[in-house]
């Protein structure tokens, strides 16, 4: 709604307010005239005074409300037509497309080729262990001979016939004099240093009750990894596998483990320390000694190999250490 349209009602109002209040007035001052004019002229007498009832108060008029202002019109801005809208460009000239032309058909895959399955692995038979060495027997108890007692002497024949002529016996010969067999010398004794290593073959002993002997030695085991594993890399140029065969027996208490993979180090006048995590030959080795780490009792025994892909240069001069013992072991 508009301002000039509230402003219209608002004075039709006005004018239809202002007639209706001067009825009202009108009317009450005629009431009021009639009423005088009826009123009798005597006094009342006391009866009359005591009906009368008194007057109610009168009530406060309520106060008119507030006149609120309506307010100013404020008139609507002029309107401004809009500019006139430009044309749209042409459209382009529709090209048509090339004809599609179809590819030529795909030449089919060769058939993949027939998969051979690979030949069963076949695990290496079990090293048996070395058989343990009877002692010498003991030396026979010497016996001297008997002492030599001479013959006794011809007696002559009764009938004297005349002898032959006496034929002296030899002298007699003494047997030698009894050498006693000398006292054994006892084995060497190898300190299992870098600088006095425990030969090949010979027992070395650990001081955590582990008794360690190098068996045999292949300075050049290239094929015989490689054919234990097809997959197997061979070793690059300049270099060797290095593979010897443990025998390892445990004299301590209770249980322990060699753990062969993780002790046994190679080194040579490189000072190239070998270990067969860095320094593998391959994924599997013959008769890895990796297989035998177990828990082992006392008297048991392990039968492994040990195999260091090495410099050839430390081919000639390459030892064995056994890291928990601190033991040195010579490889020629």
């Amino acid at each position: 709604m508009s301002v000039r349209n509230i402003s219209s009602k608002t004075s039709a109002m006005r004018a239809t307010a202002i007639p209706a209040a001067c009825a009202i007035m009108l009317a009450a001052l005629i009431i009021l005239a009639g009423a005088c004019r009826s009123a009798p002229d005597t006094e009342p007498t006391e009866t009359a005074l005591a009906t009368l009832q008194p007057r109610q108060p009168l009530q406060p008029r309520q106060p008119l409300p507030t006149y609120t202002p309506l307010p100013t019109y404020t008139p609507q801005p002029t309107y401004t037509p809009q500019a006139a809208l430009k044309p749209l460009p042409p459209l382009p000239t529709y090209t048509p497309q090339p004809t599609y032309t179809p590819q030529a058909a795909l030449e089919p895959l060769p058939p993949l080729p027939t998969y051979t399955p690979q030949p069963t692995y076949t695990p290496q038979p079990t090293l048996q262990p070395l058989p343990t060495l009877e002692p010498l027997p003991p030396l026979p108890t010497y016996t001297p001979q008997p002492t030599y007692t001479p013959q006794p002497t011809l007696q002559p024949l009764p009938t004297y016939t005349p002898q032959p002529t006496y034929t002296p016996q030899p002298t007699y010969t003494p047997y030698p004099t009894y050498t006693p067999y000398p006292s054994p010398t006892p084995p060497p004794t190898f300190a299992g240093t870098r600088d006095d290593p425990i030969p090949l073959g010979t027992l070395g002993k650990a001081q955590n009750g582990w008794e360690i002997t190098v068996i045999s030695v292949r300075p050049d085991a290239t094929v015989q990894v490689l054919n234990e594993y097809r997959f197997n890399d061979p070793p690059r140029d300049g270099r060797q596998f290095f593979m010897v065969t443990v025998h390892a027996k445990y004299t301590g208490s209770g249980t322990s483990r060699f753990q062969g993979s993780l002790n046994l180090h190679a080194a040579g006048t490189s000072t190239v320390t070998y270990t067969m995590f860095e320094h593998y030959c391959g994924v599997i080795i013959p008769n890895s000694i990796q297989r035998s780490d177990s828990e082992t009792f006392p008297g048991e025994r392990i039968v492994g190999n040990a195999c260091w892909d090495i410099m050839e240069s430390d081919s000639d001069s390459l030892q064995m250490l056994y890291e928990p013992g601190d033991l040195w072991f010579s490889l020629e």
